[in-house]
């Protein structure tokens, strides 16, 4: 993988963060469009983001099941180091994500509806 994003990946950061995702999980995201495996330390050098802020991205993917988390050992000695796998097609993040915005569209025309009717 390249150790930056092509200006596709730039545009879906931007298309993602236009739809209220924090910068670090849009980052994260795009980045698990090219690559289903990784550690931080690869989403750290692609993505130019801080450890703290892709671990955060991190536990919002594994909160909705869309990552696991792998441990692997280093040898006797030294920390393990945290392996990250998508459980789902990366295409399925997106289509989620679409849905989700799909659904605060509907939810928003009801209440402008609403409000219209309120004020005849």
């Amino acid at each position: 993988m390249p150790r930056q994003f092509s200006e596709k990946e730039e545009k879906m950061v931007g298309l993602l963060m236009d739809m209220e995702i924090n910068r670090s999980l849009a980052k994260t995201i795009v980045f698990f469009s090219k690559k289903d495996r990784c550690v931080c330390s690869d989403i750290q050098d692609v993505t130019d983001l801080r450890q703290p802020e892709v671990s955060m991205a991190m536990q919002y993917l594994k909160e909705r099941g869309w990552i696991i988390t792998e441990t692997l050992q280093r040898g006797e000695k030294g920390r393990p180091i945290i392996s990250y796998r998508l459980t789902v097609p990366f295409d399925k993040i997106i289509n989620t994500l679409i849905k989700e915005e799909h659904s605060k569209i509907n939810t928003l025309k009801v209440k402008l509806n609403a409000l219209r009717k309120l004020t005849h």
